[in-house]
């Protein structure tokens, strides 16, 4: 029996269709689920330091146990029962999740985790240098076949958290990128294909709230 480690591929899905009208609100109100964000709100009409406040949902059964991440002084509860990614493996998952990622960038990867059911992939990335989730939400509208973008800004916690959500033909990347004033920057990143989107946000909440400074 073989296991397919996520590859990237456009396959047209009929759920991906609905998903994109949903999936904007899923990025307020599903990861932001105690939010005072307008959604009509551009990023850059907010300060940092008027920010709205968001919470996530967690929930403990579907995490397991906390990883700390020393370069980035974070610890962050990976999903139960995901496979821990390789070296080798992770070249060739970070290969095919390239044009995802944004090539124009560099991130150093501290790990890797993979949902074999779901084929989900979750990274814990640390950016190389200044990264502006602007910069990678015009760089997919240019490279990519978007069919929604939303970039959104909040307080979480100690953290400064920038919410990156793109819906493609098949696939759905959710981007979290974390700033806090004592520890470099960290991203986690989940790419899902469409069909099993509806069933992972339960996960990508628990995940990011489950992101604690060290």
């Amino acid at each position: 029996m073989t296991t397919t480690i996520f590859s990237y591929t456009r396959p047209t899905s009929i759920l991906a269709l609905a998903l994109a009208t949903v999936v904007l609100g899923f990025a307020i109100s599903g990861c932001g689920a105690s939010s005072e964000a307008s959604p009509t709100e551009s990023p850059d009409s907010v300060p940092n330091g008027q920010r709205p406040v968001v919470t996530f949902s967690v929930d403990d059964e579907l995490l397991g146990a906390a990883v700390e991440f020393d370069d980035s002084g974070v610890r962050i509860r990976p999903p139960f029962g995901w496979f821990v990614i390789t070296d080798v493996q992770s070249e060739q998952i970070q290969q095919g999740l390239a044009p995802l990622l944004n090539p124009e960038y560099s991130y150093e990867t501290e790990q890797i985790y993979f949902d074999g059911d779901s084929n989900t992939v979750l990274l814990v990335t640390a950016p190389k240098g200044d990264h502006s989730m602007e910069a990678h939400a015009g760089y997919y509208e240019e490279a990519l076949d978007v069919q929604e973008l939303r970039l959104d800004r909040f307080m979480f916690g100690e953290y400064e958290l920038d919410q990156l959500v793109l819906v493609e033909p098949g696939m759905v990347v959710l981007r979290y990128l974390l700033r806090h004033a004592e520890h470099n920057e960290v991203e986690i990143i989940f790419a899902v294909p469409a069909a099993e989107f509806a069933d992972m946000i339960p996960v990508v909440e628990s995940v990011v709230g489950s992101a604690l400074p060290l």
